[in-house]
């Protein structure tokens, strides 16, 4: 059987919601799911460490809570369009939807984002309306002219004294 991506957000989801409230998770709260796909999707999350069920047989389990990886692994694929972008990435990669790759995505999503916020213009942009004028008309230590724009400059300068 295949991992269900759904259905682990769905159960991480849920548990979020319950971990609140205090309570558990039964396997029956997943409609469309039976529960024995729900209790080996149940059982895997707690082999991989992101939640803790009691008792884990292969009959029967409720989850209890998250732990702090089930945490960061919920944020990760919380919407259904960060679930998406992720394995669209992944397939376009050639990846399987490994708890690796989708944790390596969600990582490499985030700088991306930080990124962009952080150096939204090029360092040199000037604010709309403002024009960069040089104290001097001249490098004191070259002889560059100030004034020249670094796309128009070709090559070596020769200094002029002024």
């Amino acid at each position: 059987m295949r991992r269900d991506w759904d259905l682990i957000r769905q159960i991480l989801l849920k548990l979020e919601q319950k971990d609140n409230a205090g309570g558990a998770v039964d396997p029956s709260e997943f409609p469309g799911y039976d529960d024995g796909t729900v209790i080996l999707h149940m059982r895997l999350l707690d082999q991989a460490g992101l939640i803790d069920v009691h008792p884990n047989t292969p009959v029967f389990c409720l989850a209890r809570n998250l732990t702090w990886p089930g945490h960061e692994l919920l944020d990760a694929i919380r919407t259904d369009r960060a679930l998406s972008r992720i394995s669209g990435l992944a397939k376009e990669k050639g990846l399987d939807l490994s708890f690796e790759a989708i944790t390596a995505i969600a990582r490499q999503l985030l700088y991306t984002q930080l990124r962009q916020e952080e150096l939204p213009n090029h360092p040199t942009d000037l604010p709309a309306g403002y024009k960069f004028e040089p104290l001097y008309r001249l490098c004191p230590r070259c002889g560059w002219d100030l004034r020249q724009q670094p796309e128009e400059a070709k090559g070596d300068q020769p200094r002029s004294q002024e």
